[in-house]
């Protein structure tokens, strides 16, 4: 991945002084390929420091909560 690579060591350099690296992201199910992709990098991501969770839309849309990722 080295595409990848400049992101993830910003990620553990920045986790590393404190910072905090967060998201929502708002997902229909059944996952697209897309969204498929993602959860396949967030192993990654979340491994470096950023805490990514997924939520699916008819959770969110019942809680109230927008309906895109945040």
């Amino acid at each position: 991945m080295p595409w990848m690579q400049s992101w993830l060591d910003m990620l553990r350099e920045a986790s590393s002084k404190g910072r905090r690296f967060a998201r929502i992201r708002v997902v229909t199910l059944p996952l697209t390929d897309y969204s498929r992709f993602g959860v396949w990098c967030a192993r990654f991501t979340n491994g470096a420091g950023e805490d990514i969770r997924y939520l699916p839309r008819d959770k969110a849309e019942a809680a109230g909560l927008p309906n895109h990722d945040y």
